[in-house]
C-alpha cells in the first residue's frame, strides 16, 4: 500500500534532482505535506512504515529543500530516537510533568514551524517513527538519510544518544 501511494503521487524512489515546471513544484509540495498527514495516521495507529516509504519521503523533503527538507532532517532524528527508546529504559532525575510536554504531530510542525523551533527537544516533543527496513532497503535508508542531515556526523551522533 505504501508504494501505490507514491505512486499516486508520482513520487520516484530514485535519488537525484529533476527540473519542474512552477506548477508541478506545488503539486511537490503537497504530496509531501499529505505523506506526512499518512505518517501523523500511522504513528496514531503505532504501526510501522516500510523502509522504501520512509526513504522516498527523505528524499522528496531533500528534492524540495528549505523548511520541507528540515522536517525531513526530523524524521531521520525521529527515528533514531524511537528506535533508542524502544531499546533502552529512561531514568529522569528531573522528570518534566506531562502537562507541560507536547508531542506534536508532522503536519503541525509543518504548518507552525516558526512557533515550535526553539522549544523543540524541551517544551514540545517530536512524534515516534517506527520503520521496518529489510536488508534489501538498508542501503536504499542510509542514502536519503545522508542526503537530508544537517552538520557533521559527530554533531549528530552525540545529539542522538543526549535525549
Amino acid at each position: 500500500t505504501f508504494s501505490n501511494i507514491l505512486q499516486g503521487l508520482d513520487i520516484s524512489l530514485k535519488k537525484g534532482k529533476k527540473s519542474r515546471s512552477v506548477g508541478e513544484e506545488n503539486d511537490r509540495t503537497d504530496g509531501f505535506d499529505f505523506l506526512l498527514f499518512v505518517l501523523d495516521s500511522i504513528d496514531t495507529r503505532k504501526i510501522a512504515c516500510s523502509g522504501l516509504f520512509y526513504s522516498s519521503i527523505l528524499l522528496e523533503g531533500a528534492r524540495l529543500g528549505g523548511l520541507r527538507k528540515k522536517i525531513a532532517s526530523y524524521l531521520a532524528d525521529a527515528k533514531a530516537i524511537t528506535l533508542g527508546e524502544s531499546n533502552r529504559i529512561k531514568v529522569d532525575e528531573c522528570p518534566v510533568p506531562d502537562i507541560e510536554v507536547q508531542r506534536l504531530t508532522w503536519s503541525t510542525l509543518l504548518e507552525r514551524y516558526s512557533e515550535f523551533k526553539k522549544s523543540l527537544g524541551d517544551k514540545c516533543i517530536l512524534p515516534n517513527l517506527r520503520v521496518r527496513v529489510g536488508k534489501n532497503e538498508i542501503r536504499q535508508v542510509l542514502s536519503a538519510e545522508q542526503a537530508v542531515v544537517y552538520g557533521s556526523y559527530r554533531m549528530r551522533a552525540a545529539r542522538r544518544f543526549e535525549i
